[in-house]
Order: C-alpha cells, then sequence, then structure tokens
C-alpha cells in the first residue's frame, strides 16, 4: 500500500500552523515528535469519561482506568516484544535511565559506557558509582567532582557507531553495567545492540540499552536483542510528554528492589516492615499517568496501522534527500550517518550553529542547535555544537528543500 503522506499529515493539527508568516517545517523530532489526533482524542477521552486513579478502589471510573492503564502497558510490551509484567513506566528516558543505574551500579563498582552517550546515559552512572564531592567554584553553578569513579568509555567509529573491539577489550576490566545508545541523538547511526549485549553477557556485565532514538524509527523486539534493562520515551514516539518506559527482563525485575516507593508499589505494610508487590508495580509508586498512557497506547495503535518498516523506508528517503540537498549548498560538513533514524547533524564552514539554526527558524524551519546535551562527544567530534535536523513519518522531501534554502540564506547572511 501506498505511503499516503497527505492523509498523514492531516492528522497533525499543528503541522497547518504557520511561523513568521511561512508554513511550518518541523524538523527536530529526534527532541520530541507532534501528535496525532487519535492521540490527543485518547488523551481527551480518559479526562473526560474515566478519569479515577489506576489501582485503587473497587468503583466503575477506577476499574476503568486501571483496564486503560494495564491495557496500555499490554499494547508497549507486545509493541518491543516483552511480557507485560517487564514494562515498567516512568516519565521519560532520563528517568528511566536514573532507576537503571540506582538498582544496578554500586559506588566503588566499574561501569562500561560510550563515547556516544547522551548526559541522561553518563551522569546517573557518575552520580551511582561515584563519591560526590562538592567543591568551592567561583562560576554561580555548583561544581560536582566526582571522586573514585571507575568509567570507561567505549571508543566510537568514523561512522559514528561503538567499536565493538573496544567494548571487547574494555570488558576485560569486568565492570558490572555496560550501558550503551542504540544510536545517538547526534550521530544516529544505529548499533548492533544484540552484538553488544551478547558481549556484555558473556563477560557476567549488566546491559543497559537506551533506545529513545529507535523505538521510533524501527522494529525492536528486546528479548531478541538480549539486553537486560531497555530504555526509552513516549513523546519520541507520537505520545505525550511525561510518560516512558524502563523494560527489565523477567528475572532481574522480580530480584530487583524499587528505588522509592510508597502507595500502589507494596503488598503489606506494618510498623515493622513492607512486603512489596510483584514487579512492574513495586517499580510504580503513587499516583500514575494514566491519561499519558492512553496517548501512549493510542500512539502505538498509529505507529502499527501505517507500518514501522513503511515509516523506516520513508526516513531513509528523506534523509537521503536532505543529505543530497546540502551537498548542492557547499561548505556543509555532516557528523555520522542518521539514515535509519532520520537524523542529520551538520556544520556550514565556520558558522556558528547557533546562527544558522536561528536564520531557519525566522523561515519556518525548526531545527535544532547547540551540543544536545552531548558535551563530551562535542568534544571528541572536535566541535562546541552541530546543526541537527531530524526527520519523523509526516515530513516530506519537499520539506527536506525548504531546509537547504534556508541553510544556503543562512550561508549568504553570514558568511
Amino acid at each position: 500500500m501506498a505511503y499516503d503522506i497527505d492523509n498523514i499529515r492531516h492528522d497533525f493539527p499543528i503541522l497547518s500552523r504557520k511561523v513568521n508568516g511561512k508554513h511550518l517545517v518541523y524538523l527536530d523530532n529526534a527532541a520530541t515528535t507532534q501528535k496525532p489526533v487519535a492521540v490527543l482524542d485518547a488523551m481527551r477521552e480518559f479526562y473526560e469519561n474515566s478519569n479515577a486513579n489506576a489501582h485503587r478502589g473497587g468503583n466503575a471510573l477506577a476499574e476503568e482506568a486501571t483496564e486503560i492503564y494495564e491495557n496500555a502497558r499490554k499494547r508497549m510490551a507486545h509493541f518491543v516484544g516483552a511480557a507485560p509484567s517487564e514494562i515498567v513506566f516512568t516519565r521519560n528516558t532520563t528517568e528511566a535511565l536514573n532507576l537503571a543505574a540506582c538498582m544496578t551500579a554500586q559506588r566503588g563498582a566499574r561501569v562500561l559506557l560510550s563515547q556516544l552517550e547522551h548526559h541522561s546515559n553518563i551522569v546517573p552512572w557518575q552520580l551511582a558509582v561515584a563519591s560526590c564531592q562538592q567543591s568551592p567554584s567561583k562560576a554561580k553553578a555548583t561544581q560536582w567532582q566526582m571522586r573514585g569513579a571507575k568509567i570507561d568509555y567505549a571508543s566510537i567509529r568514523s561512522n559514528g557507531k561503538i567499536c565493538n573491539q573496544d567494548v571487547q577489550e574494555k570488558l576485560l576490566r569486568q565492570p558490572s553495567v555496560f550501558s550503551f545508545s542504540h544510536a545517538s541523538n547526534v550521530l544516529g547511526a544505529v548499533n548492533d545492540a544484540a552484538a553488544l549485549c551478547r558481549l556484555a553477557r558473556k563477560a557476567g556485565a549488566l546491559s543497559v540499552v537506551d533506545g529513545a532514538q529507535t523505538v521510533p524509527h524501527m522494529e525492536v523486539d528486546v528479548h531478541s536483542m538480549g539486553c537486560d534493562f531497555f530504555a526509552f520515551s513516549g513523546h519520541k514516539m507520537l505520545g505525550p510528554t511525561g510518560i516512558g518506559v524502563l523494560y527489565i527482563r523477567k528475572e532481574l525485575a522480580d530480584a530487583l528492589e524499587p528505588v522509592f516507593s510508597g502507595g500502589g508499589a507494596i503488598e503489606s505494610v506494618a510498623f515493622s516492615g513492607t512486603t512489596f508487590a510483584g514487579a512492574p508495580h513495586k517499580f510504580e509508586p503513587g499516583t500514575q499517568d494514566v491519561a499519558g498512557a492512553a496517548g501512549l497506547a493510542a500512539a502505538i495503535g498509529y505507529l502499527e496501522k501505517i507500518g514501522m518498516a513503511a515509516i523506516e523506508r520513508h526516513v531513509e528517503g528523506l534523509h537521503k534527500a536532505c543529505v543530497e540537498g546540502l551537498a548542492e549548498v557547499g561548505g556543509v560538513k555532516i557528523y555520522g550517518n542518521g539514515r535509519k533514524t532520520g537524523i542529520v547533524s551538520f556544520n556550514v564552514g565556520k558558522l556558528h550553529a547557533h546562527d544558522v539554526g536561528q536564520i531557519a527558524s525566522d523561515d519556518g524551519v525548526m531545527l535544532r542547535a547547540g551540543h544536545h546535551c552531548c558535551q563530551p562527544l562535542m568534544k571528541k567530534l572536535g566541535v562546541a555544537a552541530t546543526v541537527r535536523a531530524s526527520f519523523y513519518l509526516y515530513n516530506t522531501k519537499e520539506e527536506a528543500a525548504r531546509l537547504s534554502v534556508s541553510v544556503k540564506r543562512a550561508k549568504k547572511v553570514l558568511s
């Protein structure tokens, strides 16, 4: 069946708006995606007709809310090849990675990361394994020194992928955890997560995978991948902000203790002690985002209706069109190859990334410019920042051409 881009775009109300009198071109999808009417309707439907706390009380509304919430968990489990009891709802990828770090990395332990990582997959591990000492700083911001942190960083290849050979060598130091990005939010190239997880398992290390940039773009099966943890966000896959997922392999989910707890996460409480509920509920204390879960379930339905393979092909075509258009502009350096994830990070000669991004914004083209929460990777690349265009299922080749026109104008204005 043909990919009906016109019908798809009709489902996203925001795409009809104008910015500075020009039709909006939204190319910041690696940060967050826009929401189709189906997602907005699902959340509105919950608040208008079924609003109640899930897992609370025996009234009809509470039962409806519980069914909506748990059905969303089942849909998500099916979407990523997991069992429902292995799916823990969080606020986002960042919270999911923090939970994984707190549950698996003890102070003084050794951890292996990669040079690709987002700050959200670096800082939580630093906090988990190091003795944090506050030191005086002339700057207004508080500076933290990580004392005794035993963190190694696997190198990356010129194509933007993690070097498996370096991973093998650093695993000889026997880290307890290997946490890495399935795909970088800067370079976009997809790592062979299954192979990396096998290396970790063989070395006796737990594997934690940041899948924020891959789940929206391709079929993911966490059981086939063989990971121990897998984290991602709803808002990058057409869902609402404020809900994410941490997959935890069943044996680990049953054995691990929660990081924080309270109502809804327990089996029984006495003054002398507490018995926790089983997984995944022991990891989800308090009132849950049922509306967010309803919206996320609707997002999954929308993605499944189009088909992940079709989305991947469409995004690859947009990536190709973008790269070819920027090549015609001239003087553009592209970093990595985000063909499958629709990510194109680039710089235009010696022009500052923020200046290029601002001119594009003036033209109605929404990009992202900066270090993308990847300062160590920027240092590795030898730049302070990049401009990033990121495409998704509702973007068009005409929009890729609009980007090239803006970049060409920026080059003319700023040079």
